[in-house]
């Protein structure tokens, strides 16, 4: 067997994986790897245990350039500062660095700033992989995942970054379509089968037109399905204009009012408002019945003083 990589869950959580490494190595596994988050990696006393064990490589995963978004997507604050301090102790301990990126929306915004810090940390190989609608990430993959279109600028400076210091950059569950100048990264994973399995890819209709040929795995279904194709920025077929809203008919009383039409005014022509009465002008202190808005009152008749009579 030419190649075999540890993963998890998390290898370095097993109390036996040095005895595991040794029974490998003995097995005559010559490239020993090991998928790991890091964490129990910070000491050169822990890599070099594993090395002497028959470790040749270790593929670390961050997740974003800054530190607070790195901590969230795992939910464990230091995290990231802990990754990278086992970067250099892996590669002090004589171990060959990857580093994947899993491609979140928090991770896009700084892909090239993260592509070279790892680099200038001594990785040898950076795999950017997309993700997908399975596993832990599958509850929260609206929210997780970008639309690929939106990534291709940020692709690109990546690819720039990685050939301007000579290392290898790969694209893995990526459409050629998506990712510009960096199509030429653009791997199929069918030497690398996942664990679950990998994320259901299939050639929807436009892909026979892809320039990647036999390099791309088509069009992800899980993200066009929820996105559409316009979540791709190119290879994705036209869309069918939007059929003309059926015209509504005019009643005849609506096609009357028209000016030419030969019924038009034969209608009744409304009445015209009544004008408005103001209230006769009066002078300061002078009072007229009516002239606040209230109805007048005829006077009451007079009624004449009770007279006294008076006997004799």
């Amino acid at each position: 067997m030419a190649a075999v990589t540890l993963v998890g869950g998390e290898p370095t959580l097993r109390a036996d994986l040095p005895s595991l490494l040794r029974r490998l190595t003995s097995a005559g596994v010559g490239n020993l790897g090991m998928f790991t988050d890091g964490l129990a990696l910070v000491s050169g006393e822990a890599a070099g245990s594993l090395v002497e064990a028959g470790l040749k490589r270790v593929r670390v995963e961050l997740g974003a350039f800054q530190p607070e978004a790195h901590d969230w997507l795992v939910n464990q604050p230091g995290a990231q500062r802990r990754a990278l301090k086992a970067i250099r102790a892996c590669r002090a301990a004589g171990l060959s660095v990857e580093v994947e990126i899993p491609l979140t929306r928090p991770a896009v915004d700084h892909l090239p700033e993260l592509v070279g810090l790892v680099l200038d940390l001594g990785a040898s190989w950076v795999r950017v992989r997309r993700v997908t609608k399975a596993g832990a990430a599958a509850a929260d993959f609206v929210a997780l995942s970008p639309r690929l279109g939106l990534t291709q600028p940020a692709l690109e400076r990546a690819w720039d970054e990685a050939a301007r210091r000579r290392r290898p950059l790969t694209l893995h569950g990526l459409p050629a379509c998506a990712a510009g100048r960096a199509a030429e990264g653009v791997r199929v994973d069918a030497d690398e089968p996942l664990i679950g399995g990998p994320a259901p890819l299939v050639n929807l209709p436009g892909c026979a037109r892809c320039p990647g040929g036999s390099a791309c795995a088509g069009a992800p279904q899980d993200c066009v399905e929820r996105f559409g194709w316009a979540g791709l920025q190119r290879g994705a077929p036209p869309q069918p204009a939007a059929a003309p809203a059926p015209r509504r008919r005019r009643s005849a009383a609506s096609s009357r009012s028209r000016p030419g039409h030969p019924r038009a005014g034969r209608r009744a022509p409304r009445p015209a408002p009544e004008p408005l009465r103001r209230p006769p002008r009066r002078r300061p202190g002078e009072w007229s019945p009516g002239a606040c808005g209230c109805r007048s009152v005829a006077p009451a008749p007079a009624v004449p003083a009770p007279t006294a009579a008076i006997t004799a």
